[in-house]
């Protein structure tokens, strides 16, 4: 059998900085050692106006210290400014406003954003991905998560994309088209420690002629030459009609050295993967286990057209300990269009 997945690895910059704000609200910023203190909207637009008139090159640092609501935007954050280096942090939440649209943080190209511990979270009315990444780099790490949107937590255009420690996506979901959680349009997606993708769910709507439209990949959906690398981590309870722990298609790869894909659930098939045209896996690590999908393909579901190689690693089978078995109507393992009719399902586990 074959079988391929991906995922590379990338390390955040230290930050230093620059200018603070009194807590009261509309305060001007001053400077101090310690970055700019952020209370309330107005003092993050004050602090975003700062940074982009310091110009390109440098590297800040944003502390939140209490919760608070912002509007969703549809440009640049951090406008064209390149070169720069961004530390949000602070164990505090950043809301998208109620009714508000857009994406919370947008990246352009040039532009490394570090969240540190921050929550960023949704609304069930938003048409926009949470987080737009176009540019160098986003780094999540300690306990930082994006959360609770109704377009996607996280949409890679381009640049690198790398969870570490504890970071999160989850409760995001998606409905008439893919990916729920992460959606990755092109560059790379890197998973590493306890970061997981959790909980999301990419629902279906009805087409003409009553046909599915969208619900692919509840949890990660890879298209057009992305990439994931997955080195630690899970990707785990996510929902969708096929691939509801990770989708494949169009180019795109996966590569697990480590790590797991478990607990997902899938309406149709591949309730861990499914690995579709031009779709790559290869797996020297991990584990995909626990999974379900009604149809075929419990732990990974290979299309016609799709490729999977595995060097290493486990996927376990309806003779896998309770727990661990993944399950399907047919294929409990893997279901592989690309076989022979009386090969195609494997219901044991693979090592």
């Amino acid at each position: 059998m074959k079988n391929r997945i991906k995922f590379l690895g990338f390390i955040a910059l230290a930050a230093v900085i620059v200018i603070s704000f009194p807590s009261c609200k509309g305060s001007k910023s001053k400077a101090t050692s310690d970055g700019f203190t952020v209370t309330n909207s107005d003092q993050w637009k004050e602090a975003i106006n700062a940074i982009m008139s310091g110009g390109d090159n440098k590297t800040h640092t944003v502390n939140v210290t209490e919760d608070f609501n912002i509007l969703g935007t549809t440009v640049n954050t951090f406008g064209s400014l390149t070169g720069i280096t961004i530390t949000i942090t602070g164990d505090k939440k950043i809301s998208l406003a109620e009714g508000s649209i857009g994406s919370l943080l947008r990246i352009g190209s040039g532009q490394t954003i570090i969240l540190q511990d921050v929550d960023l979270q949704g609304n069930k009315t938003n048409k926009y991905p949470l987080v737009y990444i176009n540019g160098k780099a986003l780094i999540m790490q300690g306990s930082a998560s994006v959360s609770g949107n109704a377009r996607r937590g996280v949409y890679i255009s381009e640049g690198t994309f790398t969870m570490k420690d504890k970071a999160s996506v989850f409760d995001n979901t998606v409905t008439g088209t893919n990916g729920g959680g992460v959606y990755i349009g092109g560059g790379t997606f890197i998973i590493q420690d306890n970061a997981s993708v959790k909980g999301n769910t990419a629902a279906f709507t009805i087409g003409r002629n009553n046909t599915v439209v969208g619900a692919e990949g509840g949890g990660i959906y890879i298209a057009s030459g992305g990439t994931v690398i997955m080195e630690g981590g899970s990707v785990n309870g996510n929902n969708s009609v096929s691939g509801a722990g990770v989708y494949i298609a169009n180019g795109g790869s996966f590569r697990a050295t480590g790590g797991a894909v478990y607990g997902n659930n899938a309406e149709s098939n591949g309730g861990g993967m499914y690995i579709t045209w031009r779709g790559s896996s290869l797996m020297e690590g991990g584990s995909v286990y626990g999974n379900t999908a009604t149809r075929n393909g419990g732990g990974v579901y290979i299309d016609s057209g799709g490729s999977s190689v595995m060097e290493g690693g486990t996927i376990y089978g309806r003779d896998a300990e309770e727990g661990n078995k993944n399950s399907a109507e047919r294929g409990s393992a893997v279901y592989d269009e690309n076989l022979s009719t009386s090969n195609r399902a494997m219901d044991n586990i693979i090592r």
